[in-house]
């Protein structure tokens, strides 16, 4: 699955089109969540996190564009994807970022019931060792990955999420 977002009114090519993997998305809106939040509603943090068309507007894409342009420029989003790689690494064989299944996963998934018990035996029974962590867990993130979505923002003239 992936989130395909499409720009409302490109100014060029690089406005027109942005997709994520479901991997790469959710650290992504999270991120965005993270240090984007009062130029969003909730209906809109929450909607992101869906492939359900949720609209931003051109202001808010562009504020979200500079937001995110100057933290990558003080290093804000390197020391982010050092700490989530380290996140991801002590992970061991059991995930408990999501409290055992209730709430919200910190690598942004929201689930309903945890799945790393189901993914542990499966890998167990194909004898498969080391990090057994279930792979909504496994979510990459990467200043690279940023810097090319702020490019898309600036450019958009706004955007839909699905």
């Amino acid at each position: 699955m992936s989130f395909y977002l499409t720009g409302l009114k490109p100014t060029n090519v690089i406005g027109e089109v942005f997709e994520n993997s479901i991997w790469w998305w959710h650290p992504l809106w999270n991120y965005i969540i993270d240090n984007c939040r009062e130029f969003l509603s909730e209906e809109q943090i929450i909607g992101g996190q869906f492939n359900e068309f949720c609209k931003i507007t051109e202001t808010q894409a562009k504020q979200i564009s500079n937001r995110l342009e100057q933290l990558i420029k003080i290093g804000h989003t390197k020391n982010y994807e050092i700490k989530h790689k380290q996140e991801l690494i002590d992970l061991g064989d059991i995930c408990s970022s999501c409290n055992g299944g209730e709430g919200r996963c910190r690598f942004g998934m929201i689930r309903n019931g945890c799945l790393i018990p189901f993914f542990n035996s499966i890998k167990q029974n194909m004898g498969i060792k080391g990090n057994l962590a279930v792979p909504f867990c496994e979510s990459p993130f990467s200043v690279e990955n940023v810097k090319v979505f702020a490019l898309f923002c600036k450019h958009s003239g706004g955007f839909s999420i699905g």
